[in-house]
């Protein structure tokens, strides 16, 4: 069986680097694949690949920065959805407006070992009915393959579930593959994203495939990474539990920095607690934001040992991931 794990891009991609102004491009072997795109309601989805991507460092400086850059093992690839213009698809908590989170099954791979998928930080949009967490118009999933025998081809094969919404949400489904040389020749320089949001090329050529490739590194830089425990910014400062009529509410204040903008919290819970909503409730000023996360069926006894809310913390710089202790 096929391991799935969805996890955060330091443990995805291994240990980071840090960029300071340089440029980090990723070294990949073999001409990029493309697999076929499988056509639905206002979307369509293929994986795609840049097998043996590498990083290359361009100074020492540049060790400290981007912690998502390095793959140890693997091969990357990415599940790539583009939509219909003002079409959305939801993140893996999809909100309050009826969403459906995307559903991977990797069971029909070949040669593969294990697979890690990386999801970029998300955007809220609030509607009539509530708010969605994901992403509009296209999203790449950025995704780790690692062969059972590094000597072989490895075939993979995903079975894509996912919602296509506008008005209303659509469920999709899809059927995708691709087959991928894990030791190919190292050859093309794949740049981490620019300012513009740009990468470094690919190929030579700038139509929609290379575009797509160049794209799959900015994912990889857009997945959230581990906050970090030298008391950067942003963090959670506070948490406590507040428990009525058998519902229970978390309250969560979280320093963004002062000028921080675009700040968000998403939250996600082990299995067997429900999330209802998350709420940004007030400005308490300097950086830092309340929120408030409704659990409608309360927490479990403690004999279940959950002992904390995982968060993605957002600003207009991206996500970071941390822990909500439940206290």
């Amino acid at each position: 069986m096929i391991r799935m794990l969805v996890i955060g891009i330091t443990v995805l991609l291994g240990v980071g680097l840090i960029h300071a102004g340089g440029t980090v491009h990723a070294r990949t072997a073999s001409p990029p694949v493309f697999g076929p795109w499988d056509v639905g309601h206002a979307s369509k989805a293929r994986l795609i690949a840049l097998p043996g991507a590498r990083p290359q460092v361009q100074s020492d400086a540049e060790r400290v920065i981007a912690p998502n850059a390095i793959i140890r093992s693997g091969v990357l690839a990415g599940i790539q959805i583009e939509m219909s213009d003002g079409y959305k698809t939801y993140w893996r908590h999809p909100g309050t407006d009826g969403g459906i989170p995307p559903e991977l099954d990797w069971s029909g791979s070949t040669n593969v070992k294990a697979v890690k998928v990386g999801f970029p930080t998300p955007k809220r949009y609030v509607g009539e009915y509530g708010y969605a967490i994901g992403y509009k118009d296209a999203l790449i999933l950025p995704v780790v393959a690692e062969p059972l025998n590094e000597s072989q081809p490895m075939t993979l094969r995903l079975g894509l579930f996912y919602g296509v919404c506008k008005e209303i949400c659509i469920p999709a489904e899809a059927g995708l593959s691709a087959v991928i040389n894990p030791r190919g020749d190292r050859g093309a320089f794949f740049g981490r994203p620019t300012s513009s949001g740009a990468s470094g090329g690919a190929s030579s050529s700038s139509g929609p495939d290379a575009i797509a490739a160049s794209r799959l590194i900015d994912a990889v830089y857009a997945v959230p990474k581990p906050i970090t425990a030298d008391g950067g910014l942003p963090r959670v400062v506070t948490s406590r539990v507040e428990t009525k009529a058998g519902k229970a509410t978390v309250w969560v204040e979280v320093d963004f920095g002062v000028g921080a903008t675009g700040t968000d919290l998403f939250a996600e819970a082990p299995r067997g607690l429900f999330i209802a909503s998350v709420v940004k409730v007030s400005d308490q000023g300097q950086g830092k934001k309340l929120f408030s996360i409704s659990l409608p069926d309360g927490l479990p006894a403690a004999s279940k040992g959950i002992t904390q809310l995982d968060a993605t913390l957002v600003t207009a710089a991206g996500g970071v991931t941390a822990a909500i202790p439940l206290r």
